[in-house]
């Protein structure tokens, strides 16, 4: 058992609370947050992105969804604390858990800092008819995390119109039009990237993110002083950065500025992304409207310039990504796979002493060579052969051992850093922060020789990347049902992914970005024209490979009343992956013309080495 887990029990024990409740959060309800807020990690061990622990004194269970099931029971594994895998059959939701098993009259503690107003609500959904108490002022992980980091300062900087295509002024009067339409006078804004849109902004807070931790809060009364003020952590060194119009205040400020709102006030903030302390700061003589934020819609809808700038760097990044997957197979006796005596002799000669790590290194330096390049947009998935089987597989380091893995034989560099080898599947799923866009591009890389399942699995993923890239659909579909169209073809082969399709990706912001996704659980969002998603069906065998498709698209119109997308990334599939017997007409003309697409605009960046070797792997596949 960890010795975390023991010593919070003591503060719980303290405190008078039966269960303690920790999210995977920061005070803004971040997806990706600073390390600050890591308690999750600090406590269990669990280093993903997506969790939620409840700890009694007796017994713990943390809650995640189906990217992490493999790599839970791993980190969690001695640590006391039991997995509950989201999505499985019989996994009850962490408010069903508690409602069963509390007794009237315990009570229930949480840092409402780092709690969200609409995460509140179910708790109390539940818990509201049995008499279960709540203690929302208690921060039990900061009592015992002795060295825990500071929450980020760290530099604010502007974007101009060249990249931005609109000023923060246009941009507020949409939202305050968006106000009126919501009959609301007052708005709340608390998502980073939401602010570092609205005043067109940039920080480096969050590894990965270009955001500051800020709130806003926009006023329907031109008369009113600053009708518009910018919550920051240091507002006198940027006072540079917005006008005289704009008031600056100290990040801590916005609670009592929330509450000196007037009688009266209607405020309009979005609970999925605001605090429990917040809310309770807001005064009860005003009237709270609970909302999506405005501002993560008009962001969503890229502008033509946003646009432009997007598709430039896309081709910084395919040039990067083909020089990567080029280097990487001439590792491997050279980029013709199909010489099957070229590869035997090299592995009689030994492989290569390519890491997932090295690998990951080596991409980023091909990425870093584009003048424009900033840094990653989240931690590279680099898997080798069964590694690929964890959606969000992290490599690290450690000592040499054996091992093998089902079909696919690996050699181990410790426990989380295998080898590369001249045979099987090699997954990297990357990105980057660019001056003018952000990128999340995964390619499944052939090695070697592949077995039939493979080149079957590889292919269905392919018929439904391709499937949703083409599809042609109304404006009012949802995430849902486009969903469903890449992802029967991976049913069709008697498999499925625990994940969704397609996220939202951010201009020069969060890799991952709302209001819409492309998942089953998308029952109501829908596409518009300048929205830009990912689009990434996979397969994952346990203990043998992961495959996994993904570009980025852009939603276009299309005909009189319609959408459909086009894709904006730059990088030629996996041909000798390719089952050609089980494509349509259709699906190798896709193919086809997406290869001479590609071509066309990097082959005059590449050396000739790699000119060649592109052509090649952009030849007709039929």
């Amino acid at each position: 058992m960890r010795k975390e887990l023991v010593n919070i029990r003591k503060e719980m024990e303290a405190a008078g609370v039966d269960v303690y409740y920790i999210p995977m959060s920061d005070f803004h309800g971040s997806e990706y947050i600073a390390d600050h807020f890591k308690a999750i990690r600090y406590i269990s061990g669990f280093t993903g992105s997506a969790g939620e622990l409840l700890i009694f004194h007796e017994d713990a269970y943390l809650w995640t969804d189906g990217r992490y099931h493999i790599q839970a029971e791993n980190e969690l594994e001695g640590s006391g604390i039991s997995l509950m895998k989201m999505g499985n059959d019989h996994v009850p939701s962490l408010e069903k858990f508690l409602s069963e098993r509390l007794k009237h009259g315990e009570i229930v503690g949480f840092d409402s800092r780092v709690v969200s107003g609409s995460k509140f609500d179910s708790f109390a959904d539940v818990l509201g008819d049995k008499g279960i108490f709540v203690n929302y002022n208690l921060d039990l992980v900061d009592i015992i995390w002795n060295e825990r980091p500071g929450i980020p300062m760290k530099e604010i900087k502007q974007i101009g119109l060249g990249k931005s295509g609109q000023n923060y002024k246009n941009k507020i009067k949409a939202l305050k039009d968006e106000m009126k339409a919501a009959d609301i006078d007052c708005l709340l804004l608390t998502k980073p990237d939401d602010i570092a849109w609205l005043f067109n902004l940039r920080g480096s807070d969050i590894d990965y993110n270009p955001v500051f931790y800020s709130y806003a809060l926009i006023k329907d009364d031109e008369t009113a002083p600053y009708s518009v003020r910018l919550y920051i952590q240091d507002p006198d060194s940027a006072l540079y950065l917005v006008d005289s119009n704009v008031g600056l205040s100290d990040y801590s400020n916005i609670h009592k500025d929330l509450e000196e709102l007037p009688e009266g006030s209607q405020i309009g903030l979005d609970f999925d992304y605001t605090s429990v302390k917040l809310i309770k700061s807001i005064p009860g003589a005003c009237k709270i409207i609970p909302m999506p934020s405005p501002a993560t819609k008009l962001k969503a809808i890229k502008n033509p310039i946003e646009i432009s700038a997007t598709k430039k760097i896309h081709i910084d990044d395919g040039r990067a990504m083909v020089r990567f997957i080029c280097w990487l197979k001439s590792q491997f006796g050279g980029t013709e796979l199909s010489d099957a005596e070229k590869l035997a002799e090299f592995r009689a000669e030994g492989d290569s002493s390519v890491t997932e790590l090295s690998a990951a290194e080596k991409l980023a330096q091909f990425r870093a060579e584009s003048s424009a390049y900033i840094g990653a947009s989240f931690s590279t998935i680099s898997a080798y052969g069964p590694s690929g089987a964890v959606v969000h597989y992290a490599a690290g380091t450690g000592d040499d051992a054996d091992c093998c893995d089902g079909d696919v034989d690996v050699f181990a560099v410790g426990e989380h850093n295998r080898r590369l080898r001249s045979q099987g599947f090699y997954l990297v799923d990357s990105g980057g922060q660019y001056d003018g866009g952000t990128t999340d591009i995964t390619r499944t890389v052939a090695l070697g020789p592949l077995t039939d399942e493979m080149k079957r699995h590889y292919t269905a993923v392919l018929k439904g990347h391709i499937a949703l890239a083409t599809a042609e659909f109304s404006p009012d579909t949802t995430g849902a049902e486009l969903d469903a169209v890449a992802r029967a073809h991976v049913n069709a082969v008697g498999e499925n992914y625990n994940h969704g399709t397609g996220h939202g990706v951010g201009h020069m912001l969060c890799v991952h970005e709302g209001p819409v996704s492309i998942s089953p659980r998308e029952k109501t969002g829908t596409f518009k024209p300048g929205m830009i998603t990912s689009n990434e069906p996979g397969i994952y065998i346990p203990g043998k490979y992961g495959i996994r498709i993904e570009d980025e698209m852009l939603c276009i119109p299309r005909g009189e009343s319609n959408l459909a997308f086009t894709s904006i990334t730059c990088c030629p599939f996996e041909r000798d992956a390719i089952d050609i017997s089980m494509l349509s007409e259709k699906e190798v003309n896709y193919i086809n013309e997406y290869h001479s697409n590609v071509y066309e605009k990097l082959a005059p960046l590449l050396s000739e080495e790699e000119r060649q070797w592109l052509e090649k792997a952009c030849k007709p596949v039929k």
